[in-house]
């Protein structure tokens, strides 16, 4: 077993799942990305959870923006797809995507950042990323969202005979879609066609896209 995946040790202070818990609650809420922005909401956020304990490994926002140029009386505007990304930066020859959030983690404990505050100020430097991308733009992105924003919902199926038992210790993504007043969730290990795989792929893809984003990190706004 990696070291890394070891459950978080009762040592003195908060466990990795306690500063974890925190640090999510802080900066990994897709639904607070846009906030700085007069708090527009966006239609579809995912959520990338490692292991049981829930340590965050990304959480990303996809927004409908109006973008308009030109004067006034020859104006044009069109609209455009926009993400943001908060992620645990990734590190070298990084085999399971939970390393990098318990590497975070690790950091903020190892400077002593425990209160919402202080991680806060910390979380940064301990390897926090803030960026965002034009995904209508990006050409490497486009075939996941246009010409329609497609994620097939993962099936379910009742059988006779009991189920397999699920995996253990799986990573855990959530999606949740919103629009015209309906609300599709899905909250799952990476499972081949399911909405997980497909936010996965649109990081993925995002890649050469992504930068760092102008605007205010959700865990300094207000502050």
């Amino acid at each position: 077993m990696h070291a890394q995946e070891t459950p978080p040790l009762e040592t003195e202070g908060p466990t990795l799942y306690e500063i974890g818990q925190t640090v999510k609650a802080l900066a990994f809420d897709g639904r607070r990305f846009f906030e700085s922005e007069g708090g527009s909401r966006p239609f579809l956020t995912a959520y990338y959870g490692g292991d049981d304990y829930d340590y965050p490994v990304y959480a990303f926002a996809l927004k409908y923006d109006w973008i308009c140029q030109g004067p006034q009386s020859d104006r044009t505007c069109a609209t455009r797809i926009a993400a943001r990304m908060v992620r645990a930066a990734e590190l070298p020859n990084e085999q399971r995507p939970r390393w990098a959030a318990t590497a975070l983690l690790g950091e903020l404990r190892r400077r002593g950042a425990f209160s919402r505050a202080s991680i806060a100020e910390h979380l940064s430097d301990a390897g926090a990323q803030w960026l965002e991308a034009d995904v209508s733009s990006c050409p490497t992105a486009r075939h996941l969202i246009l010409p329609r924003l497609r994620a097939d919902w993962f099936p379910f199926e009742i059988t006779d005979a009991r189920p397999a038992l699920p995996p253990m210790h799986a990573d855990t993504v959530t999606v949740e879609y919103s629009w015209n007043g309906a609300t599709a969730r899905y909250s799952g290990p990476v499972a081949e066609g399911s909405p997980a795989e497909w936010a996965n792929q649109l990081v993925s893809a995002l890649e050469p896209c992504w930068k760092a984003a102008e605007a205010t990190a959700p865990w300094k706004v207000g502050r």
